[in-house]
């Protein structure tokens, strides 16, 4: 039995759904394509507790927010902040739109998205990998993605909207 996984229609996608080969070894399963190679592997070993993850980190503020403009807006920011490890950009929201900064010595960038709900409060700023904020968020099925914070320096929980599941996302000192 082979797992494929999660991600098989990005990988197709990737592939502008071309002949994609999938080679099964003791160490996962290796994709290729004409453009790219891909590993997939299983993880194993002692994760987190997730239910006490969040149970200790209650969301105190829920936005839901365009998905698509929501990665536009980070790709956008990417290129000002760079792939570098340690680059970030800040996000903070309000009652009405969500605000994404990049600053690095190419420049200052703000984008500005209105959001499509809010619920309760928090109006503290955090910062988080460009990149790997981007990944999570693609990967999330549907049109718009809920975002959860509760404080500075503080994970966020990031799903798609009306999902019970989510990544838990830290934060970043800024």
């Amino acid at each position: 039995m082979i797992l494929l996984p999660f991600n098989i229609q990005h990988i197709a996608e990737l592939a502008e759904l071309g002949e994609v080969r999938l080679v099964s070894s003791a160490q996962g399963i290796f994709v290729t394509a004409p453009r790219f190679d891909y590993m997939c592997q299983s993880v194993s070993g002692s994760f987190p507790d997730c239910k006490k993850v969040a149970a200790s980190n209650s969301e105190t503020k829920c936005i839901t927010i365009n998905k698509s403009k929501l990665l536009a807006a980070i790709s956008r920011a990417s290129v000002i902040v760079g792939d570098e490890i340690g680059s970030k950009i800040k996000i903070c929201s309000d009652a009405e739109r969500l605000y994404i900064e990049a600053v690095s010595i190419a420049g200052t960038g703000i984008e500005s998205i209105a959001l499509d709900a809010v619920e309760g409060q928090d109006e503290d700023t955090n910062y988080f990998s460009a990149g790997w904020l981007y990944r999570l968020i693609y990967n999330c099925r549907g049109d718009s993605v809920t975002i959860g914070s509760n404080g500075k320096y503080k994970p966020i929980f990031v799903r798609a909207t009306g999902s019970d599941s989510f990544y838990i996302v830290a934060s970043m000192k800024g």
